[in-house]
């Protein structure tokens, strides 16, 4: 194992990640486990050892979001537990810790015991929460839910007989990998897919763009008398990748949060840079919808009503149906809103679902 004191092999490596493990073997084996765990790992506060869970049935993982509407429908109804003889079991447990430890562990499991003995039936990293549930909970939540029992509102799911081919972006336009923005984008994506839309996240994070800079202003070069043709960006990035992302779709979304009283410099550079390309736009693309989810909170800048009015017009000026604009003040709720997840709100959850389904109406 590792040295604790050893640097790590990177950033990365040293950040922290939950590993969801579902393992499959003999109680005694999956005991031995658990023990070298603690023993190893936990005692001295490597990693977090989280609701580890033996069970007769199959364990399931399901991801923040899953668990906030299964939550719901288990307060309802009462679930009768499977009982009988087996003998192995199943045990699941979330880890919390730098990535090279969840790793060993993983690793260590494998070497020693092999799949004949005990089976990884599952292994999930993530940054998110996971949640374990059972099979007899999980499928009787799935039956309800297919059968319109529990789950999206019937409004909602009155969509699902009209809505075909229809293909939903969001544009998650935030500096970090995993925000607020990317959480809303996240959220209104699932409730769409219940609803069969085919649908794509856009992260800005994952994507290299470049402000105007280091031109001849190509992209104008039609108003210059010596030369009438336009000429290609010489810039080499995304920027057009994206736009024809958005371009294709059917319904687009945005995700935009505030910076120093403003849109972030991200957006700013992908919207400029569309002048490149605007030719190139399919006559399509006017007939789609846009709507968009903006955060601006007046408790930490006094210029943040700026943000709200420039992607307004912005919205407005695309040329699409606008179809919602939803204006989310990040620092009015109880959860700490920079490293929080402002996803746990009802409230916020309560409005980004009165927009999907406005959206799909």
């Amino acid at each position: 194992m590792r040295d604790r004191t050893e640097k790590g092999g990177g950033t990365y490596l040293n950040e922290y990640f939950n590993l969801a493990l579902i393992l499959h073997g003999k109680i005694e084996y999956l005991e031995e486990i658990k023990k070298y765990i603690i023993k190893n790992y936990v005692e001295n506060r490597y990693i977090k050892l989280i609701k580890p869970t033996y069970s007769k049935e199959n364990l399931h993982l399901l991801d923040e979001l899953e668990w906030y509407d299964f939550k719901k429908f288990k307060e309802e109804v009462i679930i009768e537990k499977k009982d009988g003889e087996v003998k192995e079991y199943n045990f699941a447990c979330i880890l919390r810790g730098e990535i090279t430890y969840l790793g060993e562990i993983k690793t260590y499991i494998s070497q020693k015991y092999g799949s004949k003995l005990v089976k990884i039936v599952s292994s999930t990293y993530s940054k998110g929460k996971t949640y374990i549930v059972e099979e007899s909970e999980w499928e009787l939540y799935k039956s309800h839910v297919k059968g319109f029992n529990h789950g999206p509102d019937p409004v909602f799911l009155e969509q699902q007989n009209v809505i075909k081919n229809v293909r939903a972006v969001a544009l998650v336009v935030s500096a970090r990998e995993h925000g607020n923005c990317y959480d809303f984008a996240e959220f209104m994506l699932k409730r769409f897919e219940t609803a069969g839309v085919e649908t794509e996240l856009v992260n800005f994070f994952d994507y290299s763009i470049t402000p105007c800079q280091h031109c001849n202003y190509e992209c104008v070069q039609e108003f210059d008398p010596r030369k009438r043709v336009n000429a290609e960006c010489p810039i080499q990035d995304d920027v057009k990748t994206i736009w024809e992302k958005t371009w294709d779709a059917d319904v687009l979304l945005l995700f935009v949060p505030t910076y120093g009283g403003l849109p972030p410099a991200l957006w700013v550079a992908f919207t400029q840079r569309v002048q490149g390309f605007s030719k190139k736009v399919p006559a399509e693309a006017k007939e789609s919808v846009v709507s968009a989810v903006v955060l601006a909170s007046p408790h930490w800048s006094s210029t943040a009503e700026r943000t709200s009015s420039i992607m307004a017009d912005e919205v407005k000026n695309m040329g699409k149906i606008v179809a919602g604009f939803e204006v989310i003040n990040n620092a009015g709720f109880e959860t700490e809103n920079l490293f929080g997840r402002l996803i746990k709100e009802e409230e916020i959850k309560r409005r980004l679902e009165f927009l999907a389904d406005r959206i799909l109406k």
